[in-house]
């Protein structure tokens, strides 16, 4: 098969956010640590806009795509620390738009009150739902990600077609470090599972780039969301929005294997584990810090499987942002009352 290269999207609109590669980090005493022949870390917190993250990646295929380029606001949906409600929040600002965003209580941890924070400081109405059971019952619409109407919504974690092709690009990113002797082809990549769009995206574009390799997929939620099922539907989606641009894989085109992990979500969504808090620890010690709710679990998961690993080479994605974001000095007071007392 002829091999996709980032060059290979270009018929595809997009915002242009991604203006360079994100790095590999490699760290030598973390693969000791576990008894890895490499160890590398895909640096998407690195990323040139909107504070970096996988979400950034998914942004700049989804809002240049109708009607989210002309909208002058969006709707979406996530839990109140929702990663991809502050980036969404970052690229209303951005763009000069505003952003609905149907939030649902998640424990309080560090990183859940950075991005809220972020996320009531912005161009954003916050809507408050007490659980996700309510928030689909009352905001039914935008967890759908129905697109017609005045206010488009997104669904969760923007994993829809154009979102999961932002990821392809950074797979094929990443082929294209390989290919130049920057990074070796890793045996393994391990990334979190939360929407399944990043795991569907890694895998696809690793695949159209002829290079595949196996991902391990980390759940981040309960596991009646995290099924084969799920990954073969936003992957097929994909594949009929790429030839949409005239852009389909081959007829001998085969997906990687993409293995759901489950175990380590611990109490449920959005609830920071031991062993997640550990692995955030360690990896920080040696190299880049990541946050414990959803990249923090998937160290964790490969921390305890790295046995199966030893002497080989494995990459883990970070798909958080870096660093602190923006957020107004009054965000507290911006939020429903319902949400603020609580």
């Amino acid at each position: 098969m002829t091999s996709w290269t980032p060059r290979t999207l270009d018929p595809i609109p997009r915002l242009g956010w991604i203006t360079r590669p994100t790095p590999v980090d490699v760290l030598p005493e973390a693969a000791a640590d576990l008894g890895f022949g490499w160890f590398g870390v895909k640096r998407d917190d690195q990323g040139p806009a909107l504070r970096g993250g996988n979400k950034t990646r998914k942004l700049d295929f989804l809002l240049a795509a109708e009607p989210f380029a002309s909208a002058p606001r969006w709707a979406s949906v996530g839990a109140i620390g929702s990663g991809h409600l502050a980036a969404m929040t970052l690229a209303a600002a951005e763009l000069g738009r505003s952003l609905e965003a149907h939030a649902f209580w998640e424990p309080i941890s560090a990183s859940v009150l950075d991005n809220l924070a972020c996320i009531a400081s912005g161009p954003t109405e916050l809507i408050y739902r007490r659980n996700r059971l309510t928030l689909a019952l009352r905001s039914t619409r935008v967890v759908r990600g129905l697109r017609d109407g005045p206010v488009p919504a997104i669904p969760p974690g923007g994993s829809v077609p154009e979102g999961v092709v932002g990821i392809v690009a950074g797979a094929l990113e990443l082929a294209e470090q390989i290919r130049s002797g920057e990074v070796p082809r890793p045996d393994v990549i391990f990334l979190p599972w939360g929407t399944g769009g990043t795991a569907a995206g890694i895998a696809l574009g690793m695949a159209l780039a002829g290079l595949p390799v196996p991902v391990r997929a980390v759940a981040t939620v309960e596991p009646w969301f995290v099924t084969r099922a799920a990954l073969s539907r936003l992957v097929r989606q994909a594949i009929t929005f790429m030839a949409g641009f005239g852009l389909s894989p081959p007829p001998d085109f085969t997906l990687p294997q993409v293995t759901p992990v489950r175990g380590f979500v611990g109490r449920g969504y959005g609830h920071v584990s031991p062993a997640s808090e550990q692995a955030v620890t360690w990896l920080s010690s040696r190299g880049p810090a990541a946050e414990p709710i959803y990249g923090g679990k998937a160290l964790a998961a490969m921390r305890a499987q790295a046995p199966e690993f030893a002497g080989r080479s494995v990459l883990y994605w970070l798909t958080s942002h870096r660093g602190a974001l923006p957020s107004e000095p009054d965000w507290r007071d911006r939020l429903p009352a319902a949400l603020a007392s609580r």
